[in-house]
């Protein structure tokens, strides 16, 4: 009974996962990637892009971008689907390597939507790029000092 408690549990937390990767499809705007993917395929097809090499370079650069976006996502549909299909030959066959393997598959889904959910939290013009921070003790006296010059 332990297990189908373990199966039923993690077919709770696979449907939550399941809901997060529908809602990174909308902040990741799946289907205008994919559209615009396309247009610069075609772009990239034409003879005259190559006579600008900047903007061929740009070009192949925001394809790169899209095709790594979209190559994450399909990841993550993947991940959920073999999740969802160990589950249920572990429901069906009572297998504890089946329900270990879909636990596995179930932890490594939170992981990629945990740092994809940070994605999109993180996707202004200026995220991508470094920052300069600076420590100071204030008023904490010598302690404060000491720990502030430590980090």
């Amino acid at each position: 009974m332990v297990q189908l408690i373990d199966v039923t549990e993690l077919k709770a937390r696979l449907a939550r996962l399941d809901q997060q990767v529908d809602v990174l499809r909308g902040f990741f705007d799946i289907p205008g990637k994919t559209e615009r993917l396309e247009e610069l395929e075609r772009a990239s097809q034409t003879d005259s892009l190559w006579n600008d090499s900047d903007k061929a370079a740009a070009l192949l650069r925001e394809r790169s971008t899209l095709t790594a976006a979209l190559d994450s996502y399909k990841h993550l549909l993947d991940l959920s689907a073999d999740a969802g299909t160990a589950l249920e030959l572990a429901k069906e066959s009572n297998d504890e390597d089946l329900i270990r393997e879909a636990e596995a598959g179930v932890r490594e889904l939170e992981e990629l939507v945990e740092k994809q959910m940070f994605r999109c939290k993180m996707r202004s013009e200026f995220d991508s790029q470094n920052a300069i921070v600076e420590i100071n003790g204030g008023s904490g006296g010598t302690e404060a000092q000491d720990w502030a010059e430590m980090l």
